[in-house]
């Protein structure tokens, strides 16, 4: 009765047993899976989108790292305070040779949101050359100025030599223009110019002009002998010694080389053989060769006494 008992116990406990697991698999373990599914799909958009956060993140990193790098490796900069005493001062600096007159005055100041600017209207005369150099300078130094609204036209100075009493002419450009200078900013925007990055020159613009249009190709009249240069087509040689010629014209007697300076030209040659100096002039746009022989009765004895060095 014993052994029944017991085995009709453990069978009763089996029943139960596998009624409760049959009840657990069929019912509650399938709810369970499901959700355990759901918080794994889940875990995997969650690593999924932080990948995708951590890769975007990444990319504008190295993107905002560009940017800064081009910032501070830019080649304008924009001073945090300018004032139009040094601003004056700067365009001063930049005339002070070439200039016959150069006129500026404050046209307005601009308080923006972004940045702050002078406006200056400038006008004068100058020689075409010194004119380029001062506004390859605003346009291609680290301050930050800006030329607008050119304007340029041929213009004859006439002056007195303090010297020679003589009237000096001197064919130049008349030019009026805007210029913005600018400074302030927001935070960050400004800089000393200090913390310039150095860039190579030769990054530059070419600094000089390659012709000058403004200057007449001919013209009417010539310049005057300001310089009181040679006049050979006036004068007499007088005498060919070593590889110097010797003239003599209404200003007096001049010692010229190979490529020194005359009026309206240059030596381009000077024969010792056969006592002759060669020149070439520009009058006014024509070009002219120029010859002169040494002026004497017997050439033939010239030559030998020359030759001989007597």
């Amino acid at each position: 009765m014993a052994t029944l008992r017991n085995t009709l116990i453990l069978i009763v406990l089996a029943l139960l047993v596998s009624g409760v697991g049959g009840y657990v698999t069929l019912y509650q373990q399938p709810e369970v899976i499901e959700e355990l599914e759901e918080e794994r799909e889940l875990a995997r958009l969650k690593s999924a989108e932080v990948e995708e956060l951590l890769t975007e993140q990444a990319a504008s990193q190295e993107a905002a790292d560009e940017i800064v790098r081009k910032w501070n490796a830019r080649y304008k900069y924009i001073p945090r305070e300018l004032d139009t005493p040094d601003i004056v001062e700067y365009l001063e600096s930049l005339t002070r040779r070439g200039f016959d007159s150069f006129n500026i005055r404050l046209n307005g100041l601009h308080s923006g949101s972004d940045i702050n600017s002078y406006t200056f209207d400038v006008q004068g005369t100058a020689f075409y050359s010194n004119l380029y150099d001062v506004i390859w300078h605003l346009e291609n130094n680290r301050d930050f100025y800006r030329v607008r609204d050119l304007s340029l036209r041929h213009q004859e100075v006439h002056n007195q030599d303090p010297d020679t009493g003589r009237e000096t002419r001197h064919n130049m450009v008349g030019f009026s223009m805007k210029l913005d200078a600018y400074f302030g900013g927001p935070e960050g925007l400004s800089m000393e110019r200090s913390e310039l990055i150095p860039i190579s020159r030769d990054l530059l613009p070419e600094h000089d002009p390659a012709h000058n249009s403004f200057y007449p190709v001919l013209r009417e009249s010539l310049p005057p002998n300001s310089d009181d240069l040679l006049e050979i087509e006036d004068a007499k040689l007088l005498a060919v010694t070593g590889d110097r010629a010797i003239f003599e014209d209404h200003n007096g007697r001049h010692a010229v080389g190979v490529g020194d300076r005359i009026y309206l030209g240059l030596i381009t040659e000077i024969d010792q053989t056969d006592l002759v100096v060669r020149a070439r002039l520009n009058k006014g746009g024509i070009i002219r060769e120029i010859t002169a022989e040494v002026e004497s009765v017997d050439r033939n004895r010239d030559r030998r006494s020359f030759r001989n060095g007597d």
